[in-house]
This record gives C-alpha cells, sequence and structure tokens, in this order.
C-alpha cells in the first residue's frame, strides 16, 4: 500500500524576500514608484534545487497605493 504525504509531513521551505521601493521625480508634478520583488524557495536542509518566485503583482499595487494616500495626506496637510 502506498501512503500518501500529510501537510504536517512536508519539507520546510525557505523563501528569502527581497523588496525594493524607489520614488522619483517623473516631471515637474508626477511622482515615480518603482517596486521590485525578488524571491526563492528552497528545502531547509539545501539538498533540493531552488526555485525562483514570480509576484502576482498585488505586493508592488499596495505599496503605490499607501505611498499615493501618503503624498497626498502630506500635499493636503503642507497646502492647508
Amino acid at each position: 500500500m502506498r501512503q500518501q504525504a500529510r501537510p504536517g509531513n512536508r519539507q520546510p521551505i525557505f523563501r528569502p524576500l527581497i523588496v525594493l521601493t524607489r520614488l522619483s521625480r517623473n516631471g515637474s508634478n508626477e511622482m515615480l514608484i518603482e517596486t521590485t520583488v525578488e524571491g526563492s524557495a528552497s528545502p531547509r536542509a539545501r539538498r533540493g534545487r531552488s526555485v525562483r518566485c514570480t509576484s502576482k503583482g498585488t505586493l508592488e499595487l499596495r505599496i503605490a497605493q499607501l505611498a499615493n494616500e501618503a503624498l497626498t495626506q502630506r500635499i493636503a496637510t503642507d497646502g492647508a
């Protein structure tokens, strides 16, 4: 009889994640937000080969939303 793997028996995975966000001016009144997300996953025991992870864009979008909200609030506060 073949035994199936259970969720509790899975090999732990190490996932380093690097998130870089840069703000720069793009014209006189525009701000450019660039976010790069890099990640990989490999077995914690390092016996297996690592794989690169791709982003679905959710984190990048959220960073842009938060930056936009913060800049809008700052403009409103400084302009009042």
